[in-house]
Order: structure tokens, then sequence, then C-alpha cells
């Protein structure tokens, strides 16, 4: 599973398009939010992510993805 971290601040476009383009891709993907699973973007959009990122089962990462902010 490749994991998407999105914390408050994170770039909308970096998140969103590179989530976008890993599931047309097929790949197996996750978002987590930092600090619970409701995330305000750099500009206020928010974002209803998959898990909280407590909630990672470590033994499943096959990478990690930090968009910006």
């Amino acid at each position: 599973m490749i994991y998407v971290l999105l914390a408050d601040g994170f770039e909308e476009t970096e998140a969103i398009a590179t989530i976008d383009v890993m599931r047309r891709g097929g790949l197996g993907v996750c978002v987590a939010g930092v600090g619970g699973t409701e995330v305000k973007s750099a500009h206020a959009i928010k974002v209803i992510a998959d898990i909280d990122i407590k909630d990672i089962d470590k033994n499943d990462v096959e990478g990690v993805v930090l968009p910006g902010g």
C-alpha cells in the first residue's frame, strides 16, 4: 500500500493529482490524515482522509508520499 500523508496546509494539486494518477495506474493508495481524518488544505478545502496516520499498518507500507504545504 502507498500511503499519502496529508497535514493541514497541504497543497491541493500536489496531493489530489498524485492520488488520482496512482489510483488510475492501479496502485493501492490510502490517504492518511495527520492528526485526524479531516484535513484542511492550504486554501481551506476540507478533505476526508481514508484513515488517521496512527492507524497505518507499518507492515503494509510499500511507499509514502508527502505532498508539500
